[in-house]
């Protein structure tokens, strides 16, 4: 029997048995729909792969950020502020497993817009983390993550 894990939401089990070969794709199911509404407080940190269309700006292992998430059913919007720069990602959710995906595309007080993909996205009561692409229409490719603690609601 071989287990070949080929993405974060799925993997390809082979085995035989009396010689007959069986392979078969597995999915993580999904048990609840993960909420990731809320204030987090914590850090972005990213690296621009892609030469000239690349500035300093992309390129940073780690700034201080806060992180709002509002999500409704299939839709979900990501806002993360730095001393730097405000950018909002709008996009689609998904989920497998215990991972969330957003993808959209984004834009950003500086005037950056792009495509986006934000996967590997993981929640509890206390924190949030994942996994960032953000593909800018200037031709940058960057890569890092984003994480932080979750806030207490604003006392009423």
């Amino acid at each position: 029997m071989t287990f070949n894990a080929q993405f974060v939401d799925q993997a390809l089990l082979v085995y035989t048995v009396n010689r007959v070969t069986v392979a078969k794709t597995i999915h993580r199911q999904n048990l609840v729909t993960l909420d990731f509404n809320g204030v987090f407080t914590g850090t972005l940190a990213q690296t621009g792969i892609g030469g000239a269309a690349c500035g300093a700006a992309d390129n940073n292992p780690a700034a201080p950020a806060s992180i709002g998430i509002t999500q409704s059913g299939p839709s979900m919007a990501v806002t993360i502020r730095t001393d730097a720069d405000t950018c909002t990602f709008p996009g689609s959710y998904s989920q497998g497993g215990h991972f969330g995906q957003v993808e959209g595309s984004y834009s950003c007080t500086s005037g950056d817009s792009g495509t986006f993909s934000i996967s590997e996205m993981a929640v509890s009561w206390y924190d949030f983390r994942a996994r960032t692409v953000f593909t800018s229409n200037g031709g940058c490719l960057i890569k890092g993550y984003v994480d932080g603690l979750r806030q207490p609601p604003p006392a009423q």
